[in-house]
């Protein structure tokens, strides 16, 4: 189910399909595919969660996990973003990556930016958006 916030006075609408699961939790590690579309009249920019997750513990245990494992254990260990980062080293990234569609989802724009953090990326969607 998708969460729709209107943002005044720029009219902007933010259709959320991914909560962010809480504020401990905003790394784009959390997420994967389509997090969110933001629209302004007819332009729209949609947030997607993409690249490879490769993490391995930093204590030279040789432990590792890839992609859907990696946030398996995350959660079943119940680490946040702070921890995550403190016991775990990467070698492959994620990340939000922003692009600016037409009404149909085709592609007109990448954005050279890129967000690595769930309210970062609205945030620098909007601002595209509204310059």
């Amino acid at each position: 189910m998708n969460t729709k916030v209107y943002i005044r006075p720029a009219k902007i609408e933010v259709d959320i399909h991914k909560k962010m699961i809480d504020r401990w939790h905003k790394d784009s590690f959390w997420y994967d595919g389509p997090v969110a579309d933001v629209k302004l009249g007819t332009r729209k920019v949609t947030i997607v969660a993409m690249g490879e997750i490769d993490m391995y513990r930093n204590d030279g245990s040789g432990e590792s996990y890839q992609d859907d494992k990696a946030r398996r254990y995350a959660k079943r260990h119940k680490l946040t973003d702070k921890t995550l980062n403190k016991k775990f080293e990467f070698d492959n990234s994620n990340w939000f990556e922003l692009t600016e569609v037409d009404k149909d989802y085709n592609h007109i724009f990448t954005l050279n930016a890129v967000g690595t953090y769930y309210d970062e990326a609205i945030e620098m969607a909007i601002n595209y958006l509204t310059e």
